[in-house]
């Protein structure tokens, strides 16, 4: 009942993401890189340092209950990685919905199956981001790599959806790694001059 749970909240904020990523009008302003003029502006898929800080506050007031979790935020929604019992994961989700400029909450979650300084291996992070960087045309400095559990979660930018495929396939030939979850977003005009 979890996974339905945890996936139909994936799937109702990749849907207002959507939605307002595909209505150029509905971001008002949104983030632009310094260099586009206005004739040819695109807005930047980037990551929201603030509304990072606020649910990462959020978190730390959970104590011990969410130290399995890591949080990242992009654009105007918040990702929640790592494991948690229902009652603290429903606690956080409430918490980063507050945060400002957030309006989606996407999760990849499990619930706890033992000490949460194991949930995230930096080591195999590291693999597949090595991996990722022989990918042709991504920039993996704009990319983030977390684990749980074996499982890699790709989050961040990528120029087109063949990129997004290469990347994950990158990622699945990397030796530990169970499964990926892509959080990938295509931005159009990325890698144009």
């Amino acid at each position: 009942m979890r996974y339905y749970t945890v996936l139909r909240r994936f799937f109702v904020s990749a849907m207002l993401l959507t939605t307002v990523l595909a209505l150029p009008g509905c971001m008002g302003g949104g983030l632009f890189s310094a260099d586009s003029s206005a004739a040819d502006a695109v807005p930047a898929y980037a990551r929201n340092e603030k509304a990072e800080q606020a649910v990462r506050a959020a978190l730390a007031a959970l104590g011990d209950r969410a130290a399995g979790l890591t949080v990242y935020a992009w654009q105007d929604t918040a990702f929640i990685i790592g494991e948690a019992d229902d009652d603290t994961f429903a606690q956080v989700v409430r918490e980063a919905r507050r945060a400002p400029e957030i309006s989606a909450v996407a999760g990849y979650v499990f619930p706890p199956a033992g000490d949460a300084a194991d949930v995230h291996d930096n080591a195999l992070a590291g693999r597949v981001m090595d991996a990722l960087s022989g990918v042709e045309g991504l920039d993996i400095s704009a990319l983030v790599v977390d684990t749980v559990r074996g499982d890699a979660v790709l989050m961040g930018p990528v120029p087109s959806g063949a990129g997004a495929a290469q990347a994950v396939a990158a990622a699945r030939a990397v030796e530990g790694v169970g499964q990926v979850r892509s959080f990938l977003h295509v931005q159009d005009g990325m890698g144009r001059d």
